[in-house]
């Protein structure tokens, strides 16, 4: 009985520094697994607020693509013999014609300015979106990698239970052996 005793308590001896370590390893990675669900919960709602800015970037493209064909259109109509002025309705003579067109030309520049604008932004968050997107993929692991670095740290637990079981059942039986 005592030579079980000291067998049992040299392979506790053994097993209480693997099964620290184990504990200390499966905290590690389950720590770590869990912030990188936090990072992926985190990047989930920077994607959602990505998204509307896009669509709200889209739409003001949108608009200015359409400002700009109606602006052409209306150029194109100065030029019909029959045109009138748009604010007042008269008949256009030659130098009223000019004044409008200019006028015109003018808005088609800066309504183009700004569509270039909108479009070079759409463009830059356009790569942020793939970033994103692949970043978002990267850690697509990372909750199943939680569940089992959890079930690891959980088996880990049981056998340190187990341990301290067979520890506090080996100390009894040496005590009734005294």
């Amino acid at each position: 009985l005592r030579q079980q005793n000291a067998d049992i308590e040299s392979q506790l001896q053994k097993e209480r520094p693997q099964l620290s370590q184990m504990r200390a390893d499966a905290e590690t990675a389950a720590n770590e697994a869990s912030a990188r669900v936090e990072e992926r919960r985190v990047l989930a709602e920077a994607g959602i607020a990505l998204k509307t800015q896009v669509e709200k970037h889209r739409n003001r493209q949108e608009n200015l693509a359409d400002e700009l064909e109606r602006l052409s259109q209306r150029r194109q109509d100065l030029g019909q013999a029959d045109s009138k002025c748009p604010v007042c309705e008269t008949e256009l003579d030659a130098e009223h014609r000019r004044q409008i067109a200019a006028e015109y030309d003018d808005q088609q520049s800066s309504v183009s300015r700004q569509l270039a604008d909108v479009s070079t932004h759409m463009e830059r968050m356009q790569i942020d979106v793939a970033a994103h997107r692949r970043k978002f993929s990267a850690l697509a692991s990372a909750e199943s990698d939680l569940t089992t670095n959890q079930q690891h740290l959980a088996f880990v637990r049981e056998r340190e239970a187990s341990l301290r079981e067979r520890e506090r059942v080996g100390h009894g039986r040496q005590e009734e052996f005294q």
